[in-house]
C-alpha cells in the first residue's frame, strides 16, 4: 500500500513440501488481474519457482560438499569446527552493520551467501600436516610459511570439488573462492 499498489497476487513457492517464500505480482490499478491474467502468472510463478529451488539446491550441495570437506579437518583440529561457527556469526553481523551504514552489494542474499561461506575460508587446512596444524607451540618460520598455503590450497580444493559437481558457473563460485583464498589479506 505504502507503494501505491491498487492490486496484489500472491503465490507461494516450495520445495517440494517445504515453504520457501512467497512471489508476489503487484499492479498500480484496482481489478487489474482477470482469470486469464491470473492463469498466465501461475505459469510464471511455477517457472520462478522451479529457478528458486534449483538454486537453492544447487547451493545446499555446495555448501554440503565443502562442510564435509571441513568436518575431516574438524577431526584434525576440535578447535575449528567452534572457530568456524564464530566466524559465520561474526561475518553475519559485520555485513549487516556494514550493509546498515550503505556498503553497496550487501544485499540480503549476498549476507546470507557470506554467512553460508563463511565457515568454510579454512577448508585449505585439509591440506596441512598434522604436526604443523595441532602443534602445540608457535610455529618456525617454515612451519609458519606452509601454514600461510592454506588458503590457496582452499582455492584449490573449491575449485577442484566445484569441477567434479560441474558448478563452475555457479554465481556465487566467485564468493566463496574470494573468501577462501584472501581471508588473510
Amino acid at each position: 500500500a505504502a507503494k501505491g499498489y491498487q492490486a496484489s497476487y500472491s503465490v507461494p513457492l516450495f520445495d517440494e513440501t517445504t515453504f520457501i517464500g512467497m512471489l508476489f505480482f503487484n499492479a498500480y490499478q484496482k481489478n487489474v488481474f482477470k482469470t486469464l491474467d491470473l492463469a498466465k502468472l501461475d505459469l510464471y510463478a511455477q517457472l520462478i519457482n522451479c529457478l528458486v529451488v534449483n538454486k537453492l539446491q544447487a547451493t545446499q550441495m555446495l555448501v554440503g560438499a565443502f562442510r564435509s570437506c571441513l568436518s575431516l579437518v574438524s577431526y584434525k583440529d576440535p578447535e575449528t569446527g567452534n572457530h568456524l561457527e564464530r566466524m559465520a556469526r561474526y561475518t553475519r553481523l559485520i555485513a549487516r552493520e556494514l550493509a546498515k551504514q550503505g556498503h553497496p552489494g550487501l544485499t540480503d542474499e549476498t549476507i546470507e551467501h557470506l554467512f553460508m561461506f563463511a565457515p568454510l575460508h579454512d577448508i585449505g587446512k585439509i591440506g596441512i600436516p598434522d604436526r604443523i596444524l595441532r602443534k602445540p607451540g608457535r610455529l618456525d618460520e617454515e612451519e609458519w610459511q606452509i601454514m600461510q598455503t592454506h588458503s590457496t590450497k582452499g582455492r584449490e580444493i573449491i575449485d577442484t570439488i566445484a569441477g567434479y559437481l560441474e558448478i563452475a558457473t555457479f554465481d556465487q563460485l566467485s564468493l566463496l573462492r574470494n573468501i577462501s583464498g584472501s581471508h588473510h589479506e
